[in-house]
């Protein structure tokens, strides 16, 4: 958690300092004071408002909450479970925008449930809760590699069972004791 956090600062701060010197190449309504941003001139607003102040504040605990549970989600479950966790809060902030009328309501377009879809897809086999057989290793190679890093670790590697069962509760199990196994070494 603490690199995400510096490579964030780092990220932003590479594109908030160039953002207030350039001059906006937009009409006045996009720009800020003739520049892309101005971060002097947003701080200003932020402290005559209180509700912007309250908003900040609110976002800042709502961060720090869910990054702590997230932490322990991962602790004592797995990171595929945090994976999890992640995607339902992306549905739940989606389904509340598309119900929710007045400003900031969205509209339903097939494109982006497709393109929420396609990254959940991805999301799941990168963590192998979904298993394609033309996208995943062999199990040979699997347990070669987990043998691999337990001896560099200098720690015994555990033996884990191969279950012939197929079905998706099968591999969602599987990849459930693979994970545990994983958070051991760690």
């Amino acid at each position: 958690m603490g690199w995400e956090g510096i490579f964030g600062i780092c990220i932003t701060l590479m594109i908030l300092l160039p953002a207030q010197l350039l001059t906006c190449p937009f009409d006045d309504l996009q720009c800020v004071n003739g520049h892309i941003d101005d971060i002097f001139f947003a701080s200003k607003q932020a402290w005559n408002s209180p509700i912007i102040i309250l908003f900040c504040l609110c976002f800042l605990l709502a961060s720090a909450l869910f990054n702590g549970f997230a932490v322990n989600v991962t602790k004592h479950a797995s990171a595929t479970n945090r994976v999890v966790m992640d995607q339902t809060r992306v549905v739940l902030i989606w389904a509340f925008f598309l119900a929710y009328p007045g400003v900031g309501h969205e509209t339903f377009a097939v494109g982006k449930l497709a393109g929420f879809l396609m990254i959940v897809l991805g999301v799941a086999m990168f963590n192998k809760i979904i298993k394609v057989d033309c996208c995943s290793k062999p199990v040979d190679e699997l347990e070669a590699s987990t043998t691999e890093t337990a001896s560099l670790e200098s720690k015994p590697a555990k033996n884990l069972e191969k279950e012939s069962t197929s079905g998706f509760s099968a591999q969602l199990a599987s990849t459930s004791a693979a994970a545990a196994a994983d958070q051991e070494y760690l």
